[in-house]
């Protein structure tokens, strides 16, 4: 049969409660900024898009650098467009993270389904996301080419009310 759960006595509860006084976790600006990576294994959840650590390998440098060149290379013209390219080029700094550690599994001795499995979800989410982005951007261009092309369906006499009779 299952155990007793262990009942703890009250100098013992009273002695836990006096140590929890003194662990109030870390107080200075650079332990709290350690702290908050303790879980950090891969960065897919981070609220953060840029993970500044020695660990994740980002910097803000290496962001603008490639924000600049799929700028320079896509060169939006309107509001759309930059917003489409800013999705653009957050889904593949994803997906560069998502290298990163698709390589640090893969040097592993022993790679895991339990550091695949989300490796997987995440690299799916974000190349649906830059698929859509990068048809939305297409979708936008192609629409703006159509409406330079095309001509006034209504000709001169765009003001005329339609005749009522039918032939």
């Amino acid at each position: 049969m299952g155990e007793m759960p262990r009942v703890t006595s009250y100098k013992q509860l009273q002695a836990n409660r006096r140590n929890a006084r003194l662990c109030t976790g870390p107080r200075t600006a650079a332990g709290k900024a350690r702290s908050a990576l303790n879980h950090a294994k891969h960065g897919f959840q981070a609220r953060s898009l840029i993970l500044e650590t020695p660990i994740a390998g980002e910097t803000q440098e290496d962001f603008d650098a490639l924000q600049a060149e799929i700028i320079d290379w896509l060169r939006p013209s309107d509001l759309t467009e930059r917003r489409l390219v800013a999705r653009i080029v957050e889904a593949k700094w994803m997906l560069r993270r998502a290298m990163r550690y698709e390589a640090e599994i893969f040097s592993s001795p022993w790679p895991t389904n339990y550091d695949l499995i989300p490796l997987v979800r995440f690299e799916c989410s974000w190349n649906r996301r830059l698929d859509r982005a990068w048809s939305a951007l297409s979708l936008h261009r192609s629409r703006k080419q159509r409406k330079k092309k095309a001509p006034s369906v209504r000709g001169k006499n765009e003001h005329s009310k339609p005749s009522d009779s039918v032939t």
